[in-house]
């Protein structure tokens, strides 16, 4: 039994240890050096402050690069992004944002399939806007007031470029009158 124990702690032990986790252990250990630092006596000085700002730097950044795994999206609606908007720049993070074509914020440039359009929150979310820049072909669906999901990443104008064939437009729902069933009696059974 106690063999076993040991087995599995060792192998435990052998295992890699993910980057993220290594990470933020690092963050919490520059914050933790802070607080000793801070309550034994009060000052850093240069050589100690430095190494603790390019540590937390170095570990947030690792946070960021790879917190998430490669190529994963975020799914965010427009109002989220907008709120979170310096955190996903700074990541870089990859997004699929869903919201509303802005009425005649739609702008082609002419002889090309370059588009700037706002996208907007759904009247069930809080109010927001953000900038949108795209180049490609566009659904049929596309336009003004149409439900959307763009593909892309912020840039440094906080605007949204989607990559290409990132725009997905929600079909319209349409209700059609159904035909009213025919009812017949059902036969008894045997």
């Amino acid at each position: 039994m106690i063999e076993e124990v040991l087995r599995d702690a060792l192998d435990a032990a052998r295992a890699p240890v993910p980057l993220p986790l290594i990470a933020m252990w690092a963050a919490v250990a520059v914050v933790a050096a802070v607080i000793v630092v801070r309550l034994r006596n009060g000052d850093f000085g240069w050589g100690p402050g430095a190494a603790l700002f390019a540590i937390g730097g170095a570990s947030v950044a690792l946070l960021c690069a790879v917190g998430r795994p490669q190529g994963a999206t975020t799914y965010k609606f427009v109002d989220q992004v907008v709120a979170e908007q310096r955190m996903l720049r700074a990541c870089r993070a990859h997004l699929q944002v869903h919201g509303r074509v802005v009425p005649g914020s739609i702008e082609r440039r002419l002889g090309t399939d370059q588009y700037r359009f706002r996208l907007e929150s759904r009247s069930d979310r809080p109010p927001a806007t953000l900038e949108v820049r795209y180049d490609g072909l566009v659904p049929d669906t596309f336009r003004s007031g149409a439900e959307i999901t763009a593909k892309g990443t912020l840039v440094r104008d906080g605007s949204l470029d989607v990559e290409p064939d990132g725009i997905m437009a929600k079909c319209p729902t349409m209700i059609w009158p159904l035909p009213e069933p025919e009812w017949r009696p059902a036969e008894p059974g045997p």
